[in-house]
């Protein structure tokens, strides 16, 4: 029988450590590991280095998100709502063979228990000229009007220099 390893004590010192498990995990290496498909971190980021948000060798920079496009959702969201009521308006025709007229005063009325009323008869001629438009029309256009803006903002974004 072989003596056993003791320690300055003279208890038995525990060699498991320094035993190769078959069934253990892999000694840690050092250095980065790259990290798999973790979306908080951005493609390519390592881990377990001093400052985790320095991508990998070889690896693109993280995109950038970009604010511009939430203009152009709103558009979309906008100019689609239009054609929603026109869609509606064309089943109604379909359904009932009248066609429902859906003006601005509709949805002035849903909102406010009374029509405008000015002091300025000519601006309020103008106001009532303005709520007489059909809905729709006045989604689309805003909406057309809208990604126009967006476009316009986005471009200037670009162009602008970085601070």
């Amino acid at each position: 029988m072989a003596p056993r390893a003791s320690d300055s004590s003279g208890h038995p010192k525990d060699t498991s450590r320094d035993r190769l498990d078959v069934g253990a995990a892999p000694a840690r290496r050092d250095g980065p590991t790259p990290i798999a498909n973790d979306p908080t971190r951005g493609a390519g980021l390592v881990q377990n280095s001093p400052n985790s948000n320095v991508p990998h060798r070889g690896s693109k920079p993280a995109a950038k998100p970009r604010h511009s496009d939430s203009g152009f959702e709103i558009a979309s969201m906008i100019v689609i709502s239009g054609v929603a009521v026109i869609g509606y308006q064309a089943y109604y025709w379909l359904r009932y063979g009248i066609w429902k007229s859906l003006s601005l005063s509709v949805v002035w009325n849903i909102f406010a228990d009374r029509p405008p009323t000015l002091e300025w008869r000519g601006v309020e001629k103008i106001v009532y000229q303005i709520l007489d438009l059909p809905v729709s029309g006045v989604l689309i256009i805003v909406g057309i009007f809208t990604a126009l803006f967006a476009s316009w903002w986005s471009e200037r974004e670009r162009s602008s220099p970085r601070r």
